[in-house]
């Protein structure tokens, strides 16, 4: 497999200011800038981004729907909370709805897919061993959405893309990284039964996959339980006051490190 490297490994693409919002706003999330249960101010969001306040509201309604963020009558949009319960409901709808998935792309897979998927496996390995996390991640869920694109079904697609936002901000918070030869031989597993279209055995290397990254996660988690505490949206005061802070934006600035 040839080996890629450097920061221009992500192709750009063409973006509406909502798209913009969202994906800033979806990243901060993640890393945990805006910290589960903070507030999401219009105005100050909006001047951090440098836009006007209808993409960042379309934006958080967007993150609302998918159900990353709450917005609360008379107090405003809040970050929903994390816990063990939601992080496993997560994990076990994840892998009801992707193991369906890949079997039935494995059905129909063709080389150039498997050339296809190839090149974002190789891509997500080397911004991983340039450290550039975020970036990473993007090639990560590339990986597995050209492979799940296989499966012909646009709903199936729909439904992971919503939990798999999700599972992202358990990843982030708590996932523990893989070496480098565990997250190859897991991928490499579940692409090699695509590829000699296997559907039971690609569900079976994506269900270890699964699996075993949930574990890794659920042990940290249990580890560090202040990812999972916070205030209750609904025990806020009327001017929708946390009680912790948020912190500025940082994110379309490479991540070089795991928070």
């Amino acid at each position: 497999m040839t080996r890629t490297t450097g920061k221009e490994l992500l192709a750009s693409k063409h973006l509406t200011m909502a798209d913009t919002a969202t994906e800033r706003l979806h990243e901060a999330i993640i890393s945990g800038d805006f910290a589960p249960g903070a507030p999401l101010r219009l105005i100050e969001i909006s001047e951090q981004l440098g836009m006007s306040s209808m993409p960042v509201r379309e934006a958080i309604r967007r993150l609302e729907a998918i159900g990353l963020v709450s917005v609360l009558p008379h107090r405003g949009a809040f970050v929903r909370d994390m816990s063990l319960d939601d992080f496993e409901d997560t994990i076990s709808t994840r892998r009801l709805l992707e193991c369906e998935c890949v079997g039935r792309a494995a059905a129909q897979f063709r080389p150039e897919d498997t050339d296809e998927a190839e090149q974002h496996l190789d891509r997500y390995l080397a911004l991983t061993d340039a450290r550039l996390l975020v970036e990473a991640r993007t090639e990560h869920r590339n990986f597995h959405y050209a492979i799940y694109s296989r499966a012909g079904s646009r709903w199936l697609l729909h439904a992971i893309d919503t939990v798999w936002k999700n599972s992202e901000r358990y990843r982030f918070a708590a996932e523990p990284a893989s070496s480098r030869s565990q997250s190859l031989e897991e991928h490499t597993a579940i692409l090699q039964a695509c590829a000699r279209r296997d559907p039971s055995g690609a569900r079976a290397a994506l269900a270890a996959h699964l699996d075993q990254a949930a574990s890794r996660m659920r042990t940290n988690l249990l580890m560090h339980e202040g990812v999972l505490k916070g205030s209750t949206n609904e025990d806020r005061d009327d001017r929708g006051k946390p009680g912790r802070d948020t912190a500025p934006i940082t994110h379309g600035v490479t991540r070089t490190e795991k928070s």
